[in-house]
């Protein structure tokens, strides 16, 4: 397990910085004005699932919310990061910040290939680099890589981290590539079997678990791609053992993947995404709109606001 600021970035050298004390403020905020009055917020014990089709942006949704959970609001948050390196999550949450609302465009385009390379910088990026970087050295952010990991393991780590560090926010990417007892969890009783384990263990250290989960490869057979519980790899465990299930869906992807001959140019562009919240035992399920401008891997909250009630 890394603190975010011992993860070489090849940026400059990291400082010693201490972690603030942890708040007492029991309910975490998404970030995300139009989520929380749906979900309430994210609320100590609770197991939430974040689900979408490859390539749709479930990693950076998580860092998105690790990001307003640590910087915004201080809240001592992990995330174990089992595809990407520790160096590669640490660019990505440098980089969520580089974003300019005045005029609707990031500030530091390409930003991430950029680190690598920081004589590309001209001196306004540098400073928007560096505002950045300071934000996140006095974060309360913990960074671990391990794969494969066992459920078990798992636990281990989350116990040290909230006795030592006072961890309120967990973060997983992703379950499938967790382990459980049997292994690779190819079965769906293997699937139930370590989500509930990790929803007792939410209950058990009162944090909240926030995990990213596969949709199965059927939802690519339909023309229509908006997503449904139903969707999800090994759906009834999940939707048993999870209080909230989040389902990312890109607006307009099926229609430019049928009728436009640039939809893979455009990925990259400002797009309209829509987060359906199809499960909430707490209170209300609906969906809200966000865009996602894949350059910085930022959700930023639309203008279009919720519609309640759409998620069945």
């Amino acid at each position: 397990m890394k603190r975010l600021t011992q993860t070489s970035i090849d940026f400059e050298e990291q400082p010693n910085c201490l972690m603030p004390e942890p708040t007492a403020i029991p309910i975490i905020s998404t970030g995300f004005k139009d989520l929380d009055g749906l979900t309430g917020g994210m609320r100590p014990g609770e197991l939430i699932t974040v689900a979408g089709r490859p390539s749709l942006g479930k990693t950076s949704f998580l860092l998105n919310l690790a990001y307003h959970a640590a910087v915004d609001q201080l809240m001592p948050t992990a995330i174990f990061c089992l595809e990407l390196e520790s160096t590669e999550v640490a660019e990505r949450l440098l980089t969520l910040d580089t974003f300019d609302g005045s005029d609707g465009r990031d500030r530091l385009r390409g930003a991430r290939p950029v680190l690598r390379y920081p004589e590309g910088l001209d001196d306004e990026q540098w400073a928007l680099l560096t505002k950045s970087y300071e934000q996140l050295s006095h974060a309360p952010i913990y960074l671990d890589h391990e794969y494969p990991l066992h459920i078990l393991a798992l636990a281990d780590k989350a116990r040290e981290l909230v006795k030592y560090y006072g961890i309120k926010l967990l973060l997983i990417d992703y379950l499938q590539l967790l382990s459980g007892h049997f292994g690779v969890l190819r079965h769906i009783s293997h699937v139930r079997d370590v989500m509930r384990r990790l929803k007792a263990l939410a209950g058990e250290l009162e944090l909240t678990i926030v995990l990213a989960s596969q949709l199965g490869r059927r939802i690519e057979l339909r023309f229509d791609r908006r997503p449904k519980l139903q969707d999800l790899r090994s759906a009834n465990a999940i939707i048993e053992h999870a209080d909230v299930i989040l389902l990312l869906h890109r607006v307009d992807e099926d229609y430019e993947r049928r009728y436009t001959a640039d939809y893979h140019k455009r990925q990259s562009q400002l797009t309209e995404m829509e987060l359906i919240v199809a499960q909430n035992k707490h209170g209300a399920t609906g969906s809200i709109k966000l865009m996602f401008y894949r350059e910085i891997m930022r959700f930023l909250p639309s203008w279009t606001g919720y519609s309640a009630g759409s998620a069945q």
